[in-house]
């Protein structure tokens, strides 16, 4: 569960780096955000993807003001139920302004892919819990819409920003946005946290490590960013990681087999 906030931790600074770049005085409210999930909050999936989301926008270093939406598009999927919310959401968001939008599962990406320039428009936006990517809108990425693909990241992440990772050997671009986003978070996690077969590195040694794969191992404009936003990481890692794992005498220790315990 840790790397899973974390990641998404990651994914809502990138998502908010355009209020970041003008933000108001630390006193002030943080951004607007609009969540939209396609299930009602009686699927457990649904209040997973919920709690990680809103536990990153109400901690202190985002200070997000959002709102919610449910779909309900499990026990109500017509077209004329599909209408009728949209024109709904019509009436509602017509002429608001939100700073993101993060949608959960495919009705809502589908909904927003189709009317994000009535609806919401110039809006950065983050979907998640996109299960089939056969089911992605064919628009939805030319609409700059970040999708956050559990398999993009799962075969990516370990590709370089030079090309000089595996397993396809993908540069620059060609590697998707999200899976640049977690090697940088995949390391950071990794070297700064210790683990039972060895000691976390040192602070320094880390930072040090990352600017050097700048251009290397990592996107240069998520290093920056990264760097940018490093307080307010730093925060979210010691409040996200587990208790046990900062103390210092249980880094390295012996790992017991829960089933060969005498």
């Amino acid at each position: 569960m840790r790397s899973r906030l974390l990641f998404l931790v990651f994914v809502l600074a990138a998502l908010l780096v355009a209020w970041k770049s003008d933000a108001p005085a630390e006193d002030e409210p943080g951004p607007r955000v609009l969540v939209l999930h396609s299930y009602a909050p009686d699927f457990s999936w649904t209040r997973d993807l919920h709690d990680g989301i809103v536990s990153v926008l109400q901690s202190p270093e985002v200070r997000g003001r959002y709102r919610v939406e449910y779909m309900d598009a499990k026990h109500h999927s017509s077209p004329a139920y599909l209408k009728q919310l949209l024109r709904l959401y019509r009436e509602k968001y017509t002429g608001s302004r939100f700073d993101g939008i993060i949608l959960t599962d495919d009705h809502a990406l589908d909904l927003v892919a189709r009317y994000q320039d009535e609806l919401f428009p110039q809006t950065p936006i983050v979907a998640c819990g996109i299960g089939d990517i056969n089911s992605i809108p064919t628009n939805a990425r030319d609409m700059n819409i970040i999708i956050c693909n559990a398999r993009d990241i799962a075969l990516q992440h370990h590709e370089c920003w030079d090309g000089s990772g595996y397993p396809c050997g993908l540069k620059g671009e060609e590697i998707s946005l999200l899976a640049r986003i977690c090697a940088l978070a995949d390391v950071y996690d990794a070297l700064s946290l210790g683990r039972v077969y060895k000691a976390a590195w040192p602070k320094e040694k880390v930072l040090r490590f990352i600017r050097e794969e700048r251009g290397g191992m990592f996107d240069p404009r998520i290093v920056d960013l990264f760097f940018e936003n490093l307080d307010e990481l730093e925060a979210i890692k010691l409040r996200l990681s587990d208790p046990a794992g900062l103390k210092e005498d249980s880094i390295s220790g012996p790992v017991h087999c829960p089933v060969r315990e005498v």
